[in-house]
């Protein structure tokens, strides 16, 4: 049991978030409080959030340009190869499956031979 500072409730260490700079790396304030405050925040300052993004884009518009390329190019590799891993799953299915047809005309054979050898007794 942890006590929050914001809330003044004792709650459990599971709903407290994470803080590298604590002793024990817990935050002092419950996760519910701090997503609270946070949205607080956000909507107090929504004005300057939205002129510091417009801002920045136009600064470093090069930048961001050469990042979305990158990204369209690393989602294209991606979608190739997960399009390369299906068809390389069908190929092994199917050579599984030729290669049971194959098993299955190996087998034939020698259980009738087995079958034959049994009439013998």
């Amino acid at each position: 049991m942890k006590f929050c500072n914001i809330c003044k409730q004792q709650k459990k260490i599971i709903e407290f978030g994470k803080d590298s700079q604590k002793k024990y790396k817990i935050s002092s304030y419950c996760k519910d409080c701090l997503r609270k405050r946070s949205k607080k925040q956000m909507q107090e300052n929504l004005e300057s959030r939205k002129q510091y993004g417009k801002e920045y884009r136009e600064k470093n518009r090069e930048y961001l340009a050469k990042q979305r390329k990158i990204k369209r190019s690393n989602l294209l590799g991606r979608k190739k190869k997960e399009k390369d891993k299906k068809n390389a799953d069908w190929k092994t299915q199917r050579n599984l499956g030729v290669m049971l047809r194959n098993v299955h005309k190996l087998i034939k054979p020698n259980i009738i031979l087995i079958k034959d050898y049994i009439e013998l007794f």
